[in-house]
């Protein structure tokens, strides 16, 4: 490959969408993950809190530009439930789903915008699939 070719092909990247794009995708995954820990009925063992009302499951949600990913809760409960109270010891639930799947992410979001980057590679697809 001559250095124009490979010029031309990276010029017509939008590295930005690409990250974008790959940060979306972790963090959908990592919802989903936060989500299913936040669905487990009442009674049993279980270290992240339980599913009473689902309230606190619907308030997870996330956002993502081209530099980084947000996973996170619009309810004040997720912090007193992730850090714990004077009276109520820490049942996260953001930070061991974020450890678990943090290397696979990672890893996830770098094989997408590096098989972008490839030559030969197919073009972005602009509804994000």
């Amino acid at each position: 490959m001559t250095p124009k070719v490979l010029a031309d092909h990276l010029a017509r990247i939008d590295l930005g969408e690409i990250c974008r794009q790959a940060l979306d995708d972790a963090a959908t995954r990592l919802e989903t993950a936060v989500k299913a820990a936040l669905s487990e009925p009442p009674g049993g063992q279980h270290d992240a809190p339980w599913l009473r009302t689902g309230d606190l499951r619907d308030s997870i949600g996330h956002q993502a530009d081209a530099s980084s990913a947000i996973v996170g809760s619009t309810s004040d409960v997720a912090v007193f439930q992730e850090r714990g109270t004077a009276r109520l010891r820490p049942r996260p639930f953001l930070a061991p789903a974020a450890v678990a799947l943090g290397p696979e992410l990672a890893r996830r979001v770098g094989e997408q915008v590096a098989a972008v980057l490839r030559p030969g590679a197919p073009p972005l697809d602009p509804a994000g699939a």
